[in-house]
């Protein structure tokens, strides 16, 4: 076992085994997650009579073992790549989380709290959507239930349906923008950005409103189910739509390929099977098609074909150098294996670790070079 990876699991191991004997009350989303209100009840009284246990000394396992072994395994069978991704981010902060995201993996939200459970996280998700909410249930995509949201963007407010939690995170949180002491990676204006996984169109939109009049917004997204709302959101939103256009494909390595998909709203992917059709196209392609003179923000949460769009863009990722904000949650190696593809291509770029949530998903690498 290489030296890098043996002092890796050793943090982890430490670190897991001090967290299994913590106790962390309150740390559900029930937004996120519904639980039946009676359910929800029982548990907030278990926790508080655990709490109360906790303050005696008294500890008890709040974690599934059986979950608990297959997460461990899954974390040692990838343990190389992981330590290499470890030991090559370009800050403490990225290190510390991906730790705490290991450990949440192992032992659950009430054993680890991930940075966000904080007391202003739960006031944005709570006050500050009730207080941007002018309408409810205006719509529905699947089990999720969407409310009319007004936020003040740069350019003028921005009128959008969306889930409570998707609306917090993509507007409030701000997704697609890591800023820490002396970091700042977002969208700027006058950036060409890429939107992969457009779903509901409020990426395109917040993009939109952060490149200006000078910036331009390429749009992936597909399922006919998805555009209507897609649609729905940008017709409310005249003065940022001349910024936004639409690819109707899936992102992918190669173009003009068919895959199949079943449309599941913002969790809709490709190649996995489904009755639903799609044509491929890779960013390099789009790039020459549509004659774009650089692109400088690559987004892409496209539902686990991000390492297969990533070597799709590779051409257009070394000509520009881009900004890039990646989902890295939806495959087991997705830590271990995105990172490294990054730092494979000897580009210089820096590479950190963000988290959106307090729970697994919404783990992003974030990317820049300049």
């Amino acid at each position: 076992m290489p030296p890098e990876t043996t002092e890796f699991l050793s943090g982890f191991i430490v670190d897991l085994l001090r967290d299994a004997h913590a106790f962390v009350p309150g740390n559900h989303d029930d937004e996120r997650y519904p639980v039946p209100a009676a359910e929800r009840r029982r548990r907030d009284l278990r926790e508080k009579a655990l709490q109360f246990a906790s303050r005696f000394g008294w500890k008890r396992r709040n974690y599934n073992l059986e979950r608990a072994s297959i997460e461990i395994a899954d974390i040692l069978s990838h343990a190389d790549g992981l330590a290499h991704t470890y030991a090559m981010f370009a800050d403490d902060a990225s290190r510390e989380l991906m730790r705490a995201l290991l450990r949440y993996r192992v032992l659950g939200p009430a054993h680890v709290a991930l940075p966000l459970h904080t007391p202003e996280y739960w006031r944005q998700r709570t006050e500050e959507v009730a207080a941007c909410r002018r309408a409810t249930e205006v719509a529905k995509s699947g089990r999720w239930t969407l409310n009319e949201f007004e936020f003040a963007g740069a350019r003028g407010p921005i009128r959008v349906a969306l889930h409570d939690f998707a609306f917090a995170t993509t507007f409030l949180i701000e997704h697609y923008a890591l800023r820490r002491p002396g970091i700042c990676i977002a969208a700027e204006p006058g950036d060409v950005v890429i939107d992969g996984g457009g779903c509901w169109g409020d990426t395109a939109l917040y993009f939109a409103d952060r490149v200006g009049e000078r910036g331009r917004v390429v749009c992936f997204e597909f399922d006919a189910d998805n555009l209507v709302l897609l649609d729905r959101n940008l017709s409310h939103n005249q003065h940022l739509t001349p910024q936004i256009e639409l690819a109707k494909h899936a992102l992918w390595e190669k173009s003009d390929e068919t895959l199949r998909y079943s449309p599941c709203g913002p969790a809709t992917s490709v190649g996995g099977g489904g009755e639903r059709e799609v044509t491929t196209l890779s960013i390099d392609d789009l790039v020459d098609r549509r004659g774009l003179e650089r692109v400088d923000f690559i987004k892409m949460d496209i539902e686990g074909a991000e390492a297969a769009a990533l070597r799709g863009a590779e051409r257009t990722i070394r000509r520009w150098l881009p900004k890039l904000a990646i989902s890295a949650y939806h495959k087991p190696d997705d830590l271990a294996v995105l990172p490294a593809w990054i730092a494979s291509l000897g580009l210089g770029y820096r590479i950190h670790l963000h988290h959106v949530t307090t729970h697994r998903e919404e783990t992003l690498v974030v990317a820049d070079a300049r």
